[in-house]
C-alpha cells in the first residue's frame, strides 16, 4: 500500500471519528440542556399551580367530602387549558385528562424527589415512555381540608424528543458531508505534499542507473527541499569522486604504458647481447663490453622495477 493511500485512510478515519465525536458531544449536551429545561419549567409550573390551586381550594373547607371532591375536580378542569393534570385521593381518581396513570408511573422507585416549599412538602418527577410516547410527570401529595390528595402534572414531550432525534439525524448527515469534503480536501493536500517525494524517488532511480548528472529542483524551505539539496550534494560528491577515479585510472594507465615502454629497451638490449655472446664469435674485449652493457641494463631494469613497486604503494599521493 502506497504512503499516499495510507495517509488518506488515516486522515479520513481520524476526521470521521473527530466529527462523529464532536456531533455526539454536541447532541449529548443539547439533549441534556433541553431535558433540564423541560424539568425546570415543569417543576416551576407545578409549584405555581399548587400555590394557586391550594389557595382556591380553601373555599371548599366547609363542604362535605363528596362536594369538596367535585369542587376540586371542577376547579382543576378550569386550570387545565393546555396542561394535563391528575387529581386522586387514595385509589379514587377524581380528575385525569392525561391518558396515563401518573401515580403508578412515579411509584416505580426511579422518580427524583424535590421539595415544593419550605414546609417540607416534596414531590417527584420522572420522564417515562408510555405507548410509544414520552411524558414528563411530576406530582406529590397535598393536604386540602385535612384530606391528602395526590396531584400530578403531565406533559407530553414526544414532539421535543422527535425534534431532538431529527436534529441528531441532520447533524449526522451534515457531519458525513463535512467528512467527505474534508477527506477530498486532505486527498488533494496530501497529493500536493507528496509530489516532491516523487521527484526524489525519480532522482534516486536515475542515480542508481548511473545518471550522476541528474539534479532535483525543489522550491521552498521545508524539510523536503533540504532533503533535495542534500541529495544534490550527494550526487555532486559522487560525480566528483568518479571523475577523480577516472583521472587517476587514466594517469596510472599512461604511467604504466610509459614504464612498459621504458622496460622494453633494456630487455631488448639484454636479449641481443645475450644472443651475441652465445652465437657470435667475439673478441675478449667485445665480450667484456657486452657483459658490462648487460649488467648496466639489468641495473636499469632493477631501478624501473623499484619505481614501479613504489608507485603501487603510493595511495593517494602525488
Amino acid at each position: 500500500m502506497k504512503l499516499r493511500t495510507k495517509l488518506m485512510l488515516l486522515v479520513g478515519l481520524v476526521t470521521t471519528v473527530a466529527i462523529a465525536l464532536s456531533i455526539w458531544i454536541i447532541m449529548f449536551f443539547l439533549r441534556q440542556n433541553i431535558m433540564e429545561s423541560v424539568v425546570d419549567s415543569g417543576i416551576s409550573d407545578y409549584q405555581k399551580f399548587l400555590v394557586e390551586y391550594v389557595s382556591i381550594s380553601r373555599e371548599a373547607e366547609d363542604m362535605s367530602s363528596l362536594a369538596r371532591n367535585k369542587y376540586l375536580a371542577y376547579q382543576l378542569r378550569n386550570f387545565s387549558g393546555s396542561e394535563e393534570f391528575l387529581l386522586q385521593i387514595d385509589d379514587t381518581v377524581l380528575f385525569n385528562n392525561t391518558g396515563v396513570d401518573a401515580k403508578k408511573a412515579l411509584s416505580h422507585g426511579e422518580a427524583t424527589e424535590y421539595y415544593i416549599n419550605e414546609n417540607g412538602s416534596y414531590a417527584q418527577y420522572e420522564v417515562v415512555e408510555v405507548n410509544g410516547e414520552v411524558f414528563f410527570i411530576t406530582g406529590g401529595s397535598t393536604i386540602i381540608s385535612s384530606e391528602t390528595y395526590f396531584i400530578a402534572l403531565v406533559r407530553n414531550i414526544s414532539n421535543t424528543i422527535v425534534s431532538m432525534k431529527t436534529l441528531g439525524l441532520k447533524c449526522a448527515g451534515t457531519g458525513l458531508i463535512i467528512a467527505i469534503i474534508a477527506a477530498l480536501a486532505m486527498l488533494f493536500l496530501i497529493y500536493q505534499s507528496l509530489k516532491p517525494i516523487q521527484k526524489l524517488q525519480l532522482g534516486a532511480s536515475e542515480l542508481a542507473q548511473g545518471n550522476y548528472k541528474r539534479r532535483i529542483k525543489l522550491i521552498g524551505g521545508d524539510e523536503l527541499s533540504e532533503l533535495a539539496n542534500s541529495f544534490n550534494q550527494m550526487a555532486d560528491a559522487i560525480e566528483r569522486h568518479i571523475r577523480e577515479i577516472e583521472a587517476t585510472s587514466e594517469e596510472r594507465k599512461m604511467l604504466l604504458s610509459a614504464l612498459s615502454h621504458e622496460m622494453k629497451t633494456p630487455v631488448t638490449a639484454i636479449t641481443g647481447y645475450s644472443y651475441a655472446l652465445m652465437r657470435v664469435k667475439m673478441t675478449e674485449e667485445q665480450k667484456q663490453e657486452a657483459v658490462f652493457f648487460i649488467d648496466s641494463e639489468c641495473k636499469r631494469l632493477e631501478r624501473l622495477s623499484g619505481k614501479l613497486m613504489q608507485l603501487i604503494s603510493m595511495e593517494g599521493q602525488n
